[in-house]
């Protein structure tokens, strides 16, 4: 089979739902055909924590598509013609809000019990899969064709559930279980393909999960997910992503330092005292960057609702996006992180 996709185009394809949704928690989704009819999950006995969590999805996901049906009846939608030319549906209005809020509450949801699943799997077999030879190699075409190979048939014969997406106005199938944790390692070789193919040494990949397991204080996982010029700063600086359990980083690998710092799960807004976050955020960059000088810095904070941004700017330096170099740190009121951004090291 010949493609035309690039492993960069891949990446994005199977990380889709994440920003199709507007969530912090990926969710893996393999495009299909809409089912006329959606299979109904039917109850077995549970005989072990892995099972639980499979009828949990099934679950969760029986109601969200009862939702669904409810707001057929009762709310607003137009039927439109997919691009596969086989009839979808949008809802529209106040229809599309409530159908919206409770997708984004299903993923959301789903994403967390398929990470719980993985996590159970990994403690029984801790034991790292063979690395596949065409990942290891950096070369990304073979390897991208036994992946949409993999995909395909997964998706017709693996553990999946149907989920309606409202961007869409179709179903598509989510691997769970099994699925789910085969398409981690599958992405797990995607990763070590682009590192290969971008010179990233396993010894730069390694230097930098100690940073970021020093910044959370911990030995948890940490994954490494890919390496380009996004977000763009520097034409000729690649960044390199990482993800927690909680958090996604984002690193310049050359130095090991931190430029970006998002938590899956945002914080909610709260009042507080500008004083003593502004204090905190100088004690997180003396932690997180403690090459920062702030006093030769101009400072810029700002707060909206519940909000705070302690933000420092170079104003003489420059970055390729037009941008002065800054760093920033955002807090709600009780002192928990929003965001954190250092793009000093990427100055021109």
């Amino acid at each position: 089979m010949k493609t035309n996709l690039s492993i960069t185009g891949l990446i994005w394809l199977i990380t889709f739902s994440m920003s199709a949704c507007q969530s912090s928690t990926p969710t893996h989704l393999a495009i299909t055909q809409t089912p006329t009819t959606l299979p109904t999950p039917t109850a077995a006995p549970v005989n072990n924590e892995k099972e639980a969590i499979i009828q949990q999805i099934n679950k969760l996901v029986e109601n969200y598509n009862t939702v669904i049906e409810a707001e057929k009846k009762t709310g607003n939608y137009e039927v439109i013609t997919l691009t596969d030319g086989t009839e979808g549906f949008l809802f529209t209005g106040e229809s599309l809000g409530k159908v919206y809020m409770e997708e984004e509450r299903v993923q959301k949801e789903m994403a967390a019990l398929n990470e719980e699943y993985y996590a159970l799997v990994m403690k029984k077999s801790p034991a790292t899969p063979t690395p596949n030879p065409l990942a290891q190699s950096g070369n990304p075409d073979k390897f991208l064709e036994e992946y949409l190979a993999w995909s395909e048939q997964e998706s017709k014969q693996g553990s999946v559930v149907w989920v309606y997406a409202t961007g869409d106005g179709s179903y598509y199938n989510i691997l769970i279980g099994e699925s789910y944790v085969a398409l981690t390692q599958w992405e797990q070789e995607l990763a070590i393909a682009r590192a290969k193919l971008n010179n990233l040494p396993d010894k730069v990949i390694e230097a930098d999960i100690l940073e970021i397991q020093r910044v959370e204080n911990s030995g948890g996982q940490v994954k490494f997910l890919d390496i380009g010029n996004f977000p763009f700063y520097s034409s000729d600086k690649k960044l390199s992503t990482y993800e927690t359990q909680s958090s996604t980083y984002i690193l310049y690998s050359q130095a090991h330092q931190i430029i970006e710092i998002e938590p899956k799960q945002l914080p909610p807004a709260s009042e507080g005292l500008a004083k003593e976050l502004e204090q905190k955020a100088r004690e997180m960059i003396a932690l997180i960057s403690p090459e920062v000088n702030l006093g030769t810095l101009t400072p810029a904070h700002g707060a909206k609702i519940g909000t705070y941004f302690f933000h420092w700017d170079d104003s003489k330096g420059q970055l390729d996006n037009g941008g002065y170099p800054s760093i920033q740190v955002g807090l709600n009121g009780k002192g928990e992180l929003l965001n954190y951004y250092n793009t000093l090291p990427l100055a021109r």
